[in-house]
């Protein structure tokens, strides 16, 4: 019987320490079953840089073939690049062998179907796992045919910037990006060589062993970025994550922009083109972001978390934007794909029209006191909840995601995280004396619980 480690399997993708439990063995027998789940004739695979990236590939390719699919190779790419590829040139899936913002100790798979659904524990991974388990492989006659494609990277900008109608009329700014060692630094190479804009590149060297913190969420990984926006006079300067398809946005100052609030700048420029439309949220984000979807005259959508979920669902109703506070933005344009170029291509038209810095610009949507995410570690999450619910019983309180508590002048999320042992908290008040008060009352309740 074969066995592949059945918590690999995560919510919206296959992740997990390498080579204990992702390892050759593991992604052969996954390749074979998704050849067989997948009834796809042809599928694209493109690798992240991590060292043990291109071994897992080659043994998924090898299972792939194995039942009768066509591979084409492109290498090592961001996620975004592999997305696009399926989806503008109509391939059957796509597969990435990444572990996106995780350490270097972690890899995996991230795999997505022609129709834009990203396949995970509700969309084929029960399946996939019984196929393995019962070793239930379909006998082929023939194997599937493999090629190299090169080039993915410089045809993937290219599109992105033909599709961006403005691209001509932008200013040339100063900009400081950190690619985190991965395969964004690539990406932004390409891009800037059609930019006016100066670049000040951190981290673009590929590093196979991720030295560099791959998760620009945790701040302190991104204090050179801040120094260097400081130290070069930048307009602004971004951060990717491991894989690319996130990104984090610092002001002129080297301040940090909240990505909720990313979603609430952009919204004012996508309305411009597409009066009444409508700009999903997840619903840990600043009540500032539905607010100013509506001033802007479109109709905010709140969403649970999970970029798999938005997706789906700004399909199924037609919804223009996107975003999370993970940073993670969806673009219709990009077949409800993320886009950290499409993110940083609207940035630079915010501020070839308002023709002031980002910081101005943010000062008029950041209405609130906010924190970032906070972790905990997830020890008796019931018996957590029960200590908040039964601390703010005269709340309005609901299960959307989690547990939010919410009252008129201050609100709170506490959410499981769905990849990590974590419990992850959101707060946000009207005033700051408020908001420090608290933020230190649910963290003590949480800690105490």
């Amino acid at each position: 019987m074969a066995e592949v480690d059945s918590k690999i399997f995560r919510a919206y993708d296959i992740r997990g320490l390498y080579p204990s439990e992702v390892n050759k063995k593991a992604a052969f027998l996954i390749g074979r079953a998704l050849g067989d789940f997948l009834g796809a004739r042809k599928v694209v695979v493109g690798r992240g840089v991590r060292f043990s990236s291109k071994k897992l590939s080659k043994k998924l390719i090898k299972g792939l073939l194995e039942q009768g699919v066509n591979v084409i190779d492109i290498g090592l790419v961001s996620t975004p690049v592999l997305f696009w590829r399926v989806f503008k040139e109509g391939i059957d899936a796509g597969i990435i062998v990444t572990a996106s913002h995780n350490p270097i100790e972690y890899n995996g798979f991230k795999i997505l179907k022609a129709n834009g659904e990203m396949i995970g524990v509700d969309t084929g991974f029960k399946e996939i796992q019984e196929i393995i388990k019962k070793n239930n492989f379909k006998n082929i006659a023939r194997k599937g045919e493999y090629s190299q494609e090169q080039g993915a990277i410089e045809k993937y900008v290219q599109e992105i910037i033909k599709s961006f109608p403005d691209f001509e009329r932008l200013k040339k700014f100063r900009i400081a990006v950190d690619a985190a060692g991965g395969p964004g630094g690539l990406v932004m190479n390409s891009f800037f060589k059609h930019l006016e804009s100066e670049l000040f590149a951190l981290e673009f060297k590929l590093d196979p062993y991720l030295r560099h913190e791959p998760n620009p969420l945790i701040l302190e990984t991104i204090q050179d970025l801040k120094k260097t926006i400081q130290i070069k006079k930048c307009d602004f300067g971004f951060a990717l994550d491991g894989d690319a398809d996130r990104v984090i946005i610092l002001d002129e100052r080297g301040e940090f922009v909240p990505p909720d609030l990313v979603i609430a700048l952009l919204a004012k420029e996508i309305l411009k083109e597409n009066p009444g439309a409508k700009i999903a949220y997840d619903h840990r984000s600043s009540k500032a972001v539905p607010e100013r979807i509506k001033e802007m005259g479109g109709i905010p959508v709140k969403m649970p978390v999970g970029s798999a979920i938005i997706k789906r669902r700004m399909k199924k109703e037609k919804i223009i934007f996107g975003g999370e506070t993970s940073g993670h933005y969806l673009f219709q344009e990009t077949f409800y794909a993320e886009s950290p170029l499409f993110v940083i291509l609207h940035v630079l038209k915010i501020l070839t029209e308002e023709n002031e810095p980002l910081s101005e610009v943010m000062k008029r949507i950041q209405k609130y006191f906010k924190s970032n995410e906070l972790n905990f570690e997830l020890r008796d999450k019931e018996k957590v909840f029960a200590a908040v619910k039964e601390r703010y019983n005269d709340a309005q309180i609901s299960f959307f995601d989690g547990i939010t508590i919410e009252y008129p002048d201050w609100w709170f999320n506490l959410r499981p995280s769905r990849t990590e042992p974590l419990l992850r908290l959101n707060l946000e008040a009207k005033e700051k004396g408020l908001f420090e008060e608290k933020l230190e009352e649910v963290k003590n309740l949480i800690t105490s619980a």
